[in-house]
């Protein structure tokens, strides 16, 4: 029997031609491949970060693909400049069908020493720079009637770190992590837009850091 995948096939089921996807965090790695999938199967793509240097390579990874690219500066946890970059892609191109929340960061410390702006800092960033995304491109998608939401969060958001690993991080002086508290918050923005974007028409997924995800 012939397994060979029939690439062209495949490229049919997940045709993005057409689309537009805004992906948040896209100057790092994690969010510079998922710009680079998207424009692999057509969509064009906005990239935000903060600031245009640090987008320049993803920006090109998508033009290489023969796709159109727009870099935009955005500190995702303001609400001012979430409106602005949601404000320059309909300007740019009329439309935006996908957003992608990836922009995060992890900081770490013995719980007891944890500075107080350090942890202000992971849920500004990882729940209120998902949460701003969502409402203002969710505007968007109420008013089409269509759109799709994927928030990247930590497969801390479905389990907890063993006691051992625990233990392990504090004889390095290294702490717990603030994202394990970030990604049930993250989860719970998900699972809450799932239930208002259901009454709109609109699919939203809420993809853990090893690749689990939860769609409504």
């Amino acid at each position: 029997m012939d397994h060979t995948v029939d690439m062209k096939y495949v490229r049919g089921m997940f045709d993005l031609t057409g689309k537009v996807a805004i992906i948040t965090g896209g100057a790092g790695a994690l969010g510079e491949a998922i710009a680079q999938g998207y424009a692999a199967y057509g969509a064009d793509v906005v990239v935000t970060g903060r600031t245009l240097k640090t987008l320049e390579k993803a920006v090109k990874a998508v033009e290489d693909l023969g796709r159109k690219a727009l870099a935009v500066i955005c500190d995702v946890s303001k609400e001012e400049d979430v409106v602005a970059m949601v404000e320059k892609t309909m300007k740019a191109f009329g439309r935006v069908d996908i957003l992608v929340t990836v922009a995060g960061l992890a900081k770490r410390h013995p719980a007891e020493d944890f500075p107080v702006e350090d942890f202000d800092q992971v849920m500004d960033i990882n729940v209120r720079g998902t949460f701003l995304p969502c409402k203002h491109v969710g505007k968007i998608f109420k008013q089409q009637g269509y759109g799709k939401i994927v928030t990247i969060s930590s497969v801390r958001a479905f389990c907890r770190p063993s006691r051992r690993l625990c233990g392990l991080w504090h004889q390095q002086g290294r702490g717990e992590p603030a994202d394990q508290a970030t990604g049930d918050r993250v989860g719970q923005v998900s699972h809450q837009r799932q239930l208002n974007s259901a009454l709109h028409l609109l699919d939203t997924a809420d993809a853990g850091s090893a690749g689990q995800q939860a769609t409504l």
